[in-house]
């Protein structure tokens, strides 16, 4: 009796009639029919649970294999490892299935990894890829291409390597119209048909979560190393990078030059043409330096307008010099920002050094010792770094240190020089001088430590505790009932003050603490202070004129002002510099020690009639003789301070100037 499986024959039931006398009988042939069937379905419910044991196992396997590579993932292993596990994993689904995964790197298409394909048929696979990968962007369907002998070298190479089929499956899109490889598959003749869609999908979803995952972690290690404006190698990156070459120098002999560069005057660029022009200048620069230094140099971005540069196999002094006239002739030409030519020159400090006895650290700060050294001496410069700007470094960071303790120890004094008419001779205010009482250099004056201070910003704290002391002592001297007015207390006020934040509210806690009518009260601030920024400079000395204040511009005439932003700031008076008062009691056409000429008179007398005209008071500093007075009173000055009329003093002592002084 035949066997059946869903209509095909698979057998036969063979049955033996002992006694062979008169054959079977119609039920007895029934019985068997019934029984073949039996059997037949038996036999296929057998296949069926073979079939699902096998794929159950099979997915198993697939579901365990996915659960190692997603821990590769998760752990941050290498791509080609994770991959390689991948394909492994892919193959052990089929021994008749191949699998390699291809990736793009600088337009160009590799195979990194092929467990088991035929070696003789790699280079036709990864032609093969790379063609099906042209053009695909935005196409994710794999591309399935039957190799043939032919006249196409490729498909021969296949076919011999007994390939029947490719798939391949390109990978998610990393960026707009870039795609990072490809998962292929290659189907032998021995493979079995077991749902190669379903495996080459489950392949790809792995291998998009491996290489997104490790793109992912190499642009946060590059972010990590490198500037976000520029995209050079950040200060960590580049410390590095000075001690291996300081390391190698042991080897190959040379020096190792370390160069820090510096734009001149880029805050004006910035705030003249806008924080989108001075970042498109800050990564033209960058291009420009690339493209200036030699191959294997290295670039770095400190922050700011501040380049650092590592040079290798520096023979002397005299190549280093070379080196810096190449970038100096790079950045000569000028820079279109925001439809205008912008010209920029540069401040290079220089360091040379050797050996691994010799500490990165150090040598970055000795070239940044030397590119002040060449900022102080104008700029558009280098200097190459020696001995003696190490102990100017040296006591800059003993000086800086000692400012510190300063702050918090209180050290500093206030002094008081009085402001009095030039026509009367009457006192009408002092001016508060701060003071530094150093433990062991004695009483340090201003231009012993306030360049530091305002360069480090230590600047504002200090001005803090004077503008404090300075109202406890206008305080101190307030008039009593039918006295007057009483004596007016000015205060300088830096330019880091003038750009904090907090100025106006410490401003209005100290006056209101300090109980001191605020009419009585004169800030200073220079000129260039205000010009840095004249938007921001002109709501603060608004927010400081509500508040009852007088507000002088000191140093006027020797910065850049604009007339038409000076009538708008709500100032009260304007100080003529000490510069240009100098030069009052010379004869015609003499110049002087500091250079004052007969020009002084011409700028005294034009600063004299600006006030005037503003409905200003001119205020004449820096005032040592009687000539220079009676020049003053001639061009219409009204008030004066110097030498002249009293030394700045202490505050017990200032009590003595309530007086008039025979000018």
């Amino acid at each position: 009796m035949p066997v059946r499986v869903e209509g095909h024959t698979v057998g036969v039931l063979v049955t033996h009639d002992r006694d062979g006398l008169e054959g079977f009988e119609v039920g007895e042939l029934a019985v068997l029919d019934a029984a073949s069937s039996i059997l037949g379905q038996a036999l296929h419910r057998a296949d069926l649970t073979e079939a699902v044991l096998a794929e159950r196992t099979r997915a198993e396997a697939l579901q365990a294999g996915q659960a190692r590579v997603l821990e590769r993932v998760a752990c941050g292993a290498d791509l080609v490892g994770t991959l390689r596990l991948l394909a492994e994993v892919v193959e052990s689904q089929d021994d008749g299935v191949r699998c390699a995964v291809a990736l793009a790197r600088d337009g160009e298409v590799a195979l990194v990894v092929e467990p088991k394909v035929d070696p003789t048929a790699l280079t036709a696979l990864r032609t093969l890829t790379a063609a099906a990968l042209d053009g695909r962007a935005q196409d994710r369907r794999p591309v399935l291409v039957a190799p043939a002998a032919g006249d196409d070298p490729s498909g021969g190479a296949l076919v011999e390597a007994g390939v029947r089929e490719v798939a391949v499956h390109p990978l998610a899109p990393t960026a707009p119209g870039e795609v990072p490889g490809a998962v292929v598959l290659c189907r032998t003749y021995q493979a079995a048909d077991v749902e190669p869609c379903r495996l080459g999908m489950t392949a790809v979803r792995l291998a998009d979560i491996a290489v997104s995952g490790a793109m992912a972690r190499d642009r946060l290690a590059h972010q990590a190393a490198h500037d976000p404006l520029t995209d050079l190698p950040n200060r960590s990156v580049f410390v590095d990078r000075v001690a291996q070459a300081l390391e190698e120098t042991t080897r190959t002999g040379g020096s190792v030059l370390v160069l820090f560069l510096d734009l001149d005057r880029f805050k004006v660029i910035n705030d003249s043409l806008g924080h989108q022009a001075g970042d498109a200048l800050l990564r033209a620069v960058a291009e420009r330096l690339r493209r200036a230094v030699r191959p294997g140099d290295t670039i770095a971005r400190f922050g700011g307008d501040e380049f650092t540069m590592l040079c290798e196999g520096i023979r002397d002094e005299a190549h280093a010099v070379e080196l810096v006239g190449r970038i100096q002739e790079t950045l000569r030409r000028p820079f279109s920002l925001a439809g205008s030519e912008v010209f920029v020159t540069t401040s290079i400090g220089l360091a040379l050094g050797s050996g691994p006895q010799t500490r990165p650290e150090i040598l970055l700060e000795n070239a940044d010792a030397a590119m002040y050294r060449a900022k102080e001496r104008g700029g558009t410069s280098y200097e190459i770094f020696d001995e003696a700007m190490r102990m100017r470094a040296v006591r800059r960071l003993e000086l800086q240190n000692a400012l510190h303790r300063a702050i918090e120890g209180r050290q500093f004094r206030v002094f008081y020089q009085p402001t009095v008419s030039l026509h009367t001779g009457e006192v009408l205010g002092v001016e508060a001088l701060v003071r530094w009482a150093h433990p062991t250099r004695g009483l340090l004056p201003p231009s012993e430590f306030i360049p530091l201070a305002e360069e480090t910003g230590l600047v504002v704290p200090i001005g803090a505790q004077v503008l404090e002391e300075a109202l406890r002592e206008a305080r101190r001297w307030e008039p009593g009932p039918g006295s007057g007015p009483g004596i007016g207390v000015s205060v300088n006020l830096s330019a880091a003050q003038i750009g904090h934040r907090d100025l106006v509210p410490r401003v209005r806690e100290v006056l209101k603490r300090s109980g001191v009518d605020p009419s009585r009260i004169t800030l200073e601030i220079t000129e260039s202070a205000l010009m840095d920024d004249v938007v921001a400079s002109g709501a603060v000395l608004t927010a400081l004129k509500d508040l009852g204040l007088r507000l002088v511009v000191d140093d006027f005439g020797t910065g850049w002002s604009s007339l038409t932003y000076l009538q708008r700031f709500p100032v009260d008076g304007l100080k003529v510099d000490r510069s240009f008062v100098s030069g009052l009691d010379r004869p015609d056409g003499a110049d002087g020690a500091d250079g004052g000429t007969d020009g002084d008179e011409a700028i005294v007398r034009a600063v004299v009639s600006l006030a005037h005209s503003l409905d200003l008071v001119a205020v004449a500093e820096g005032v040592e003789t009687r000539e220079q007075v009676n020049r003053l009173v001639d061009l219409g000055c009204e008030v004066g301070q110097g030498y002249w009329f009293g030394r700045p003093a202490p505050a017990d002592e200032v009590s003595l100037l309530q007086r008039v002084i025979d000018r």
